[in-house]
């Protein structure tokens, strides 16, 4: 049978870059398949990032890293 996927993105502004770094570092931890970030410009012109992350359904732990990011 085939594994199932999944993509998660989430947009986060104001946030330091090396709490970015820590987060991409995290995520491939905790068994995510791949984990980017790209630089967006946010409403008003704010620069901002979207973190996104392809990992396993059923990994947990990336959803609730997931969570704890957006939170």
């Amino acid at each position: 049978l085939a594994e199932q996927v999944v993509e998660i993105e989430t947009t986060i502004d104001d946030l330091s870059p090396q709490i970015i770094g820590y987060t991409l570092e995290r995520l491939l931890r905790e068994g995510a398949r791949e984990a980017y970030v790209t630089p967006i410009l946010m409403k008003k012109g704010r620069p901002g990032v979207m973190v996104g992350v392809l990992a396993s359904a059923a990994r947990d732990g990336i959803r609730s890293l997931a969570k704890d990011v957006e939170a």
